[in-house]
């Protein structure tokens, strides 16, 4: 209950519905937030984003309980790993209804949908949701590394792990910043192995194009 009415006041799902209008769509798409009963998820399924409050709850106790690398905020955490999840699987939604083909895995393609539409809130609000979603995926890995060491099957996943996805977001914002010669995302470089680097212009020009 508490985090329905928190979300109320803030009107996500109404500035969502505001900022996602452009997107022209053959079928209605319909987005709620619901109990899940103890699942702890986010879906697309039949025309439908199901957002659980278990998740939300699931990463705030993640995120208190992590460590905070220089840069990073649990605020922008929250609100970024929140809207992050939504525009991803406002990405599969996409693929769906628009009967978009994919090469390569699907979830890889909504993680980078959900960057790339990131960026186009302008600077200050990109900075807050990617640099917030990688908090997220780092808090992630390092809770599940707190409770076990990682199988082989942990990598049978239809998603990368937790890790990849940590780099994968901190290199797209990287390479926009490249691109467009910006330093919003420059304080974070230094987080990426070298090799990485290099990589990430090519990376953002790729999302954008698709």
């Amino acid at each position: 209950r508490p985090i329905y009415e928190r979300l109320r006041k803030r009107q996500v799902l109404e500035q969502y519905r505001e900022f996602m209008s452009p997107l022209k769509l053959q079928r209605a798409l319909t987005v709620m937030l619901t109990g899940c009963n103890g699942v702890i998820n986010a879906v697309y399924q039949g025309g439908r984003i199901s957002y659980c409050y278990e998740l939300i709850a699931a990463t705030e106790r993640q995120v208190a309980e992590t460590n905070v690398l220089p840069g990073f905020r649990r605020e922008d955490a929250i609100v970024g790993g929140f809207v992050s999840t939504l525009l991803h699987e406002t990405g599969h939604a996409i693929f769906n209804l628009l009967d978009i083909p994919i090469f390569g895995r699907e979830e890889d393609a909504a993680d980078a949908i959900a960057a790339y539409v990131s960026l186009q809130f302008g600077k200050t609000t990109a900075r807050r949701i990617l640099t917030g979603t990688a908090f997220v995926w780092r808090a992630s890995e390092l809770s599940k590394q707190g409770r076990r060491t990682r199988q082989f099957e942990d990598y049978s996943d239809e998603h990368g792990t937790d890790a990849q996805r940590f780099y994968n977001t901190l290199c797209i914002a990287h390479g926009s910043d490249l691109v467009e010669r910006g330093d919003t995302f420059a304080d974070f470089v230094g987080l990426l192995p070298e090799g990485r680097r290099g990589q990430c212009i090519r990376e953002d020009t790729h999302v954008k194009h698709s």
